[in-house]
């Protein structure tokens, strides 16, 4: 991947997380996807998605995405955040429990 490829991933990832703050899923929806489209093992767009899909109250997706991307990004804390939370929110204490040991106690409080 070119550098100037990997700018525009990055633009695109700002912008979806912007859309995201705002309120604005269906474009912030576009955004990550189109990043996962160049890059479907990118950390910020299936973080991305698994933040919208929890914030739309969807956490089976959301537990699906922020999964993806352990996989390939296994030591991740907003995904291990964030599937601890789904998990939770859907009552699989057993499961969302131990995620929870995992996460670093210095987790930053801003992606940036």
């Amino acid at each position: 991947m070119s550098e100037h490829d990997k700018e525009h991933l990055s633009q695109l990832s700002q912008q979806g997380y912007q859309l995201l703050r705002e309120h604005m899923t269906t474009e912030a929806r576009a955004k990550f996807q189109e990043i996962l489209a160049e890059d479907p093992e990118n950390n910020y767009a299936l973080v991305g998605l698994g933040d919208l899909e929890r914030k739309e109250r969807q956490f089976e997706r959301a537990v699906e995405y922020y999964q993806r991307c352990l996989e390939f990004h296994p030591e991740n804390n907003y995904a291990l955040f964030g599937l601890a939370e789904s998990l939770r929110a859907l009552k699989r204490f057993n499961h969302g429990n131990g995620t929870y040991s995992t996460i670093p106690r210095t987790l930053p409080s801003s992606r940036g």
